[in-house]
């Protein structure tokens, strides 16, 4: 979704947060409306990913909190990896329907990776 990096949150008392789910988390605070803000990166394991030119490290707070372990990391990280194979080997199908997609062309932070 390019939290963090192309996208941030700004709050009501002008936080600038990285991800809009996460505003409990102080890596998530990436500074403020009068003091700035730096982008926050993606940390190992998916620096070194064969897809993360593809999958950008999936989410952010996924990527951060490992709220299901490594084993349920790896789960996902593995249906992700499947995912961007199945979409590769289909994808004069999904050309084909690239007119009929109505998909919004700016960032709206939304995780597009299940």
């Amino acid at each position: 979704c390019g939290a963090g990096d192309e996208s941030v949150t700004i709050t009501t008392d002008g936080k600038i947060l990285a991800c809009p789910i996460a505003p409990e988390y102080k890596w998530n605070v990436l500074g403020d409306l009068k003091k700035g803000f730096e982008k926050i990166e993606i940390q190992k394991p998916c620096l070194t990913c064969d897809v993360y030119d593809v999958c950008g490290g999936r989410c952010l707070f996924f990527n951060r909190e490992l709220l299901w372990g490594r084993v349920g990391f790896n789960y996902v990280c593995d249906l992700t990896k499947f995912l961007i194979k199945e979409l590769k080997e289909n994808k004069s199908f999904f050309v084909k329907l690239k007119e009929k997609i109505n998909y919004p062309a700016f960032n709206n932070t939304t995780e597009i990776i299940p």
